[in-house]
């Protein structure tokens, strides 16, 4: 076909291809969860065989690096505050070990 542009038969292509797949591992009396199944699985099938990847955006690396020193920046959370025994909830070894640096001063 004349004047037909690579992109569109890329998607001419894969789409044949999935209607194949579809018809070939599609029961027609199969239950909706079952089709959906059939659904990813051809589709995954059809990914691989046309070699579609996702692709990389410009500004990934540029939002990473942001990100990193976002993290590196920002401060540390601060301490939580003791909760003595007494009447009340249990206490946990966990609430124990992170008020154990604590004064027992009362």
């Amino acid at each position: 076909m004349p004047g037909l542009s690579a992109k569109v038969f890329r998607t001419y292509n894969a789409s044949w291809t999935m209607q194949e797949r579809l018809d070939a591992v599609t029961d027609t009396h199969a239950s909706i969860p079952d089709k959906l199944l059939a659904y990813n699985r051809a589709n995954r099938e059809v990914a691989v065989l046309c070699n579609h990847q996702k692709a990389v955006s410009k500004g990934h690396s540029a939002s990473m690096q942001k990100l990193n020193d976002k993290v590196r920046l920002s401060p540390p959370p601060p301490p939580q505050p003791c909760v003595r025994a007494g009447p009340g909830p249990m206490l946990t070894r966990r609430h124990i070990r992170r008020c154990s640096h604590s004064s027992t001063s009362g």
